[in-house]
């Protein structure tokens, strides 16, 4: 709460989509975002001076904004989703290794590989702290990489914004459960009916999502949109 100086412990969801079949539930970064790669893997270390060359930092244009000639010729290859392979996915770690180093000696083993995300030619190392945050605003960096040649251009790292909050209070532990949250949101959950493009094909789903959440010290129910 930033009018008290405080952090404040709550329960909520975030969006999601339920299928027409309520089989599956797919998650907002899956249908919103190029996710090609996402798991928790072990921390990102380094036990030597590396000798690969420096990493020179460079400048990044990350507007969607496309060319005439671009927007003219219907170019699909701006968008195009790729795979990844697992000797990709070893050098990705092993380039962020290297930029982690040069940036932030003093980070060994802070950091884990959690998703990487296609936007345009570019792709996204999305990394989160080992040690677990559950603020909603919580540590991370994000590597930005050429798609093409796997190497580093430039990094995002969100701590020097997060200092704002570096005076707010501790939250209180919870009081309720999760349990008791989930029966106190379930009737504040808004569906509606939305057609999700996954697999090469779209499909009717229900999309979930809340303007409310539970202070898990009092039990309230606190609208987002105040």
């Amino acid at each position: 709460m930033e009018n008290e100086q405080k952090w404040i412990s709550v329960y909520g969801t975030s969006m999601f989509f339920l299928t027409n079949n309520g089989g599956k539930t797919i998650s907002y970064d899956q249908v919103e975002k190029s996710i090609i790669y996402c798991n928790s893997v072990e921390p990102i270390t380094w036990s030597h001076t590396s000798s690969a060359s420096t990493i020179s930092l460079e400048k990044i244009d990350l507007s969607p904004e496309i060319s005439e000639s671009e927007a003219l010729s219907n170019n699909k290859e701006i968008d195009r989703k790729r795979s990844i392979s697992k000797d990709e996915q070893t050098r990705i770690i092993t380039e962020v290794s290297r930029l982690l180093q040069q940036e932030l000696p003093d980070d060994n083993g802070q950091w884990k590989l959690t998703t990487i995300q296609q936007e345009h030619n570019y792709l996204f190392a999305i990394l989160h702290p080992v040690k677990k945050d559950f603020r909603i605003i919580g540590p991370k960096i994000k590597v930005i990489m050429d798609s093409k040649t796997l190497k580093p251009l430039n990094y995002m790292d969100n701590r020097q914004l997060l200092d704002v909050f570096r005076d707010f209070k501790e939250a209180e532990m919870p009081v309720i459960s999760k349990g008791e949250a989930s029966e106190k949101l379930r009737s504040y959950l808004e569906i509606s009916p939305v057609y999700v493009y996954q697999k090469g094909r779209y499909m009717l789903c229900g999309k979930i999502e809340c303007s409310y959440v539970v202070d898990a010290v009092t039990g309230e129910m606190i609208s987002l949109d105040e």
